[in-house]
């Protein structure tokens, strides 16, 4: 009888020692209209999880003049490179003058080891990437390719 637990319990552990990372219903990415942090956070909150063997994986697209935002999970991820706390940002910018530099396009890849940490990344840094469009990082990214010391639009 103590062998039966034993077995049962090793078992119990074995299947339960995957990680559980976030997933559609069809495996599918998300693609939707622009939304608010809050429709975001709602949405992934209710999505079903997957039980993988190494990290989880996000990636958030934006399309600022298209006002779309694209949502991946792992199962469309598998190629990436990121490990554990990893994070990659890809930024697209545009402009027909260094004075009218936009970013066009954000993209936001996230990688972590613990259920559902995806989920809490996004909750925590959704309203920054959602917004960076209109934060001071064009002017930025302008002082970057001109130099240091020169403001955009000089």
């Amino acid at each position: 009888m103590k062998s039966l637990t034993l077995l049962i319990l090793l078992i119990t552990f074995s299947n339960s020692s995957g990680l559980s990372c976030l997933t559609t219903d069809d495996g599918e990415p998300i693609e939707e209209p622009f939304v608010n942090s809050d429709d975001v956070i709602e949405m992934l909150e209710e999505l079903d999880s997957l039980d993988y063997d190494s990290e989880c994986h996000i990636e958030l697209g934006i399309d600022y003049d298209a006002q779309l935002l694209t949502i991946q999970f792992t199962q469309h991820l598998e190629d990436s490179m990121l490990k554990d706390q990893d994070v990659q940002i890809d930024m697209f910018v545009r402009g027909d003058k260094i004075d009218d530099i936009g970013i066009k396009y954000n993209i936001l890849e996230y990688a972590c080891t613990v259920n559902k940490c995806e989920l809490e990344f996004v909750k925590k840094y959704i309203d920054w990437f959602i917004d960076a469009d209109k934060t001071e990082l064009p002017d930025q990214l302008g002082q970057l390719i001109l130099g240091n010391n020169k403001e955009v639009g000089e």
